[in-house]
């Protein structure tokens, strides 16, 4: 009796080490929009920047001289640059992240970061008076719906500039084609699209269009087409999209501005 007994209290002692050494479970991190009270205490929340400001400059290096021409045509000389166009306030960033937060994106117009943190710090940003609101970063699913695309004949146009094929029903109801006839066809614009991703290099219709830059928001690269990880057909909606804007296949698709120049966002 007494060495069974004893055997017992070893293998007790042995099960209770091994309860003890398992590792604990990983705290879940989700992304959460985090906006900012302001760009600094000495900063205002909000208003124009003047040229003898030092924040001006430092908002007017951050801008495209091609910004500025276009708000030119709608904005007076002293308000094309404001406080909105100013980088976050590092100090506010740099603070978050100490408490843990991984920092994914930052907006300057929004004023706010894209932060990966637990529930917990969560809570803890939450009472900073630093932040002013903070909402969780969404995520939508959905299934791409088949569409015919069978030719119309409900226009029968003869003179035409271009063969618009099967196209022609949407470009018409837009009233696209007296522009195309005055040679509008988006030459200088610049279109910036935001999608969830851009299969244009296998496109027939859009391969060929004049595409500037692209970058992927959710793997931090310039791949706007599906990768590992992203949902099936994920870049399928702007891929269509951006055929119907830009698209240009004679007798098949065209685009009402597919002259025009492309920047490819993949969110």
């Amino acid at each position: 009796m007494p060495q069974r007994a004893s055997r017992n209290i070893v293998i007790g002692f042995i099960f209770s080490l091994n309860i003890c050494v398992l590792p604990a479970s990983p705290q879940v991190q989700s992304k959460q929009w985090i906006y900012f009270t302001n760009k600094g205490s000495s900063i205002p929340r909000s208003g124009s920047l003047f040229k003898e400001e030092e924040e001006y400059q430092d908002a007017q290096a951050l801008l495209h001289p091609r910004a500025l021409k276009r708000r030119a045509k709608v904005l007076s000389e002293n308000n094309l640059i404001d406080i909105a166009d100013l980088p976050l306030y590092t100090p506010y960033l740099e603070q978050i992240q100490q408490m843990g937060g991984v920092l994914i994106q930052q907006s300057r117009w929004m004023n706010a970061a894209s932060i990966l943190m637990t529930s917990e710090l969560v809570a803890e940003v939450e009472q900073l008076p630093l932040v002013k609101q903070d909402n969780a970063v969404k995520i939508l699913r959905g299934n791409l719906r088949k569409t015919s695309h069978e030719p119309s004949d409900r226009f029968s146009l003869t003179q035409l500039t271009f063969d618009y094929g099967p196209s022609l029903s949407q470009v018409q109801m837009i009233n696209v084609l007296p522009l195309h006839t005055a040679g509008i066809t988006g030459k200088d614009v610049l279109v910036g699209m935001l999608d969830s991703g851009f299969r244009w290099r296998a496109h027939e219709a859009i391969q060929s269009r004049h595409v500037i830059t692209e970058h992927d928001f959710i793997f931090n690269d310039d791949v706007t087409s599906n990768q590992a990880g992203d949902s099936d057909n994920q870049d399928a909606h702007g891929t269509s999209i951006f055929s119907i804007i830009g698209g240009y296949q004679p007798a098949k698709l065209i685009g009402p501005a597919f002259d025009a120049d492309f920047i490819l966002g993949k969110t």
